[in-house]
């Protein structure tokens, strides 16, 4: 989801949930690349817009939660407080790399992406959940290390 009339339309199937894509937000709020170039007060303003027009829990990709431990709890709490009913944080380091382009990929640490959920789960209204997401599949790490991550 994007916007409120593919929110509207996807009501139409009775999905389970809605999913606000970073990468459907990028393109849709100027056509940017799935990059990480959207802020989370941007991303909170599309889903405060999507849940005013479903009736279904909005998830929310919070890419790597828009600034690393340090600002993801407040981050979190202005995406929660604008309806999310959950949100994703994926282990991506800040700069980060969408599937979609090649090119090298890097990864948080274990520690640092432990402190960056702790700090997101701070922010979060008590009814928002979390979903942890790892890249290490995509990133060429191999499975060993995506069940470490897990």
């Amino acid at each position: 989801m994007y916007d409120g009339p593919s929110a509207r339309l996807a009501d139409k199937h009775n999905p389970d949930f809605v999913w606000v894509s970073s990468f459907c937000v990028s393109a849709a709020l100027g056509g940017l690349p799935d990059l990480g170039l959207i802020d989370s007060s941007e991303m909170a303003s599309v889903v405060r817009t999507v849940a005013r027009t479903t009736r279904h829990p909005v998830v929310v990709d919070m890419e790597s939660g828009y600034g690393g431990p340090r600002k993801v709890d407040l981050a979190a709490r202005t995406i929660s407080q604008a309806g999310a009913s959950a949100v994703c944080i994926e282990d991506n380091t800040l700069d980060k790399w969408s599937i979609l382009y090649p090119g090298e990929r890097d990864l948080a640490s274990v520690e640092e992406q432990e402190k960056c959920l702790r700090a997101t789960r701070r922010g979060l209204e008590p009814s928002c959940f979390l979903i942890a997401r790892t890249e290490a599949l995509v990133a060429g790490h191999g499975v060993a290390e995506a069940l470490n991550r897990a």
